[in-house]
């Protein structure tokens, strides 16, 4: 599946001038809010993430809107993995997480956007670095997910990423990654970007099938635990 694909020809220097931008980006983010999640990727305007263009093996490019004149993709377009990435790494260290958005954005950077960052971050990177993180992590694809297995993956682990389709008809819709936190009071969804941020779901099928009022398509889901150690 394209999706999982990761194709990159982001040069060293590029992460570098990133990192230094997004780690100022990084600062004044959090002057301006609270600690916690990041529940609305649109505040992260000012952070760069790949480059606007990408020339694949068919020789197209593909293009988005620059945040600088080098070409740097605005973090507000296109870093939905990521943040439901940091999310579910804030939520699993209980708060205590020793990185920032910007560490998470070059890790992906090097090592996880797909078309440099111009169609986002796989969801094969993102289980990577979430085990390399120390925990527990598993990619399901959503049409292999039972009503059953949901509840089994729901009962099993402790923290989930998941992307929808925008609309049933699929990718020309475009495509969303959220983080769903299991709470004492049920599935909560983060950085929805459909005006059910925070919203609190009975189960992980309901919190998956629930974006966008469930006019959507669940892709995969990624199941996040905690190592055991013997």
């Amino acid at each position: 599946m394209w999706l999982m694909s990761h194709w990159n020809t982001m040069k060293p220097f590029e992460v570098s001038m990133h990192k230094a931008a997004n780690k100022e980006a990084w600062e004044a983010y959090r002057r301006a809010h609270a600690s916690g999640y990041i529940e609305d990727q649109n505040a992260l305007r000012d952070f760069r993430y790949g480059h606007r263009t990408f020339k694949g093996l068919t020789g197209r490019t593909v293009g988005m809107n620059a945040v600088d004149k080098e070409g740097a993709i605005s973090g507000r377009a296109n870093t939905c993995q990521a943040v439901a990435v940091f999310n579910a790494l804030l939520f699993m260290s209980q708060g205590r997480l020793k990185i920032n958005m910007s560490d998470v954005l070059e890790y992906f950077e090097t090592r996880g956007v797909v078309m440099n960052a111009c169609m986002g971050t796989s969801p094969k990177a993102a289980v990577r670095f979430l085990k390399e993180a120390g925990y527990n992590a598993r990619l399901f694809y959503a049409g292999d997910i039972s009503p059953q297995r949901y509840k089994e993956i729901g009962e099993r682990y402790d923290c989930f990423i998941f992307g929808a389709y925008n609309a049933p008809r699929g990718i020309s819709c475009g495509l969303h990654v959220m983080c769903v936190t299991k709470e004492e009071k049920g599935f909560a969804v983060h950085n929805s970007q459909d005006g059910l941020t925070g919203s609190v779901y009975s189960s992980l099928e309901s919190a998956v099938k629930g974006y966008r009022g469930g006019d959507s398509r669940p892709v995969f889901v990624t199941a996040i635990g905690y190592r055991k150690t013997a």
